[in-house]
């Protein structure tokens, strides 16, 4: 069980950045269909994790910006079929222990280039989604540190200075990098529960900021607590990808996306809402000085 809290934790710290719900405002606006939302990620030794909900508007209730038992009982889509499909064979993700919702599987020998389609049906709303993405080249990190610079002598008013460095493709490209506490990683009963951390950070990086590709970043972060050590995930992801994350960042997170209507982000997803990402991250640890 600790270690499926470790995987929830890790692709929703990945895909799904969390900030609290926006001030709610009234309006006659009519209310969207509730549809399924897709979020993945491939984690370590070939494994993928797809966690599946419906949208729920916020004409339906005000939810102070939590996310409860309840909300979650209507939001996750608990008995979907869960077919991937890549090198000429199908394979069947499986539910993940007590987490409804949340659907797993292997995956083996990925090439660049290679594509990989997800197929869901909900036989509870009678729904089918389909969604593909394409395996891009994976980027490792060159270097990377995180230093603490203290600010009157007091942890509240320490500021942690992020240093990293890669090599950029030649093409176009987009990454995004995060840093998760390992220390919160499996504490919480349900990964969905519990208001935005600040012991960890999501960074979009797209190269065309950037002349030199040998690109290096220092970025304060003001507000975050760091444990002694971190992990880290950096992947090379997709332009409508970094869109998808970009939008929801900017449109309130995680939790105004799943008690939300997410129709105005960009989607992969054909029948419904969020995004099939299937590439794989550089996972490594840094010692906070």
């Amino acid at each position: 069980m600790k270690h499926l809290h470790k995987i929830l934790a890790l692709i929703l710290c990945a895909s799904l950045m969390a900030s609290c719900l926006p001030e709610s405002i009234e309006t006659e606006v009519e209310q969207a269909e509730s549809k399924m939302v897709v979020s993945s990620q491939i984690l370590l030794n070939g494994i993928i994790v797809v966690a599946l909900t419906r949208s729920f508007s916020a004409l339906e209730g005000s939810f102070d910006g939590e996310i409860t038992e309840e909300i979650l009982d209507k939001i996750l889509v608990k008995k979907a079929r869960v077919v991937l499909s890549y090198h000429g064979k199908n394979d069947t993700l499986f539910q993940i222990g007590n987490q409804p919702g949340f659907y797993t599987g292997f995956i083996a020998n990925l090439q660049d280039g290679d594509q990989m389609q997800l197929e869901i049906y909900d036989s509870v709303s009678n729904q089918t989604v389909v969604a593909t993405s394409t395996q891009l080249p994976s980027v490792a990190l060159n270097s990377i540190s995180i230093k603490a610079k203290s600010n009157n002598s007091s942890i509240i008013d320490t500021t942690f200075i992020l240093n990293y460095n890669f090599t950029d493709r030649p093409e176009r490209n987009w990454y995004v990098l995060s840093l998760v506490n390992p220390n919160e990683i499996g504490n919480a009963s349900n990964p969905f529960l519990g208001q935005a951390s600040t012991n960890s950070y999501t960074e979009l990086i797209s190269d065309l900021a950037y002349n030199d590709p040998n690109i290096s970043v220092e970025t304060e972060l003001p507000g975050y607590q760091m444990a002694d050590t971190m992990v880290v995930m950096f992947t090379n992801i997709s332009e409508d990808y970094f869109k998808y994350l970009d939008a929801r960042r900017r449109g309130g997170g995680i939790i105004s996306s799943l008690t939300g209507e997410p129709i105005n982000h960009p989607t992969n997803v054909v029948g419904g809402y969020g995004f099939f990402n299937a590439n794989r991250p550089q996972f490594m640890s840094v010692f906070v000085e």
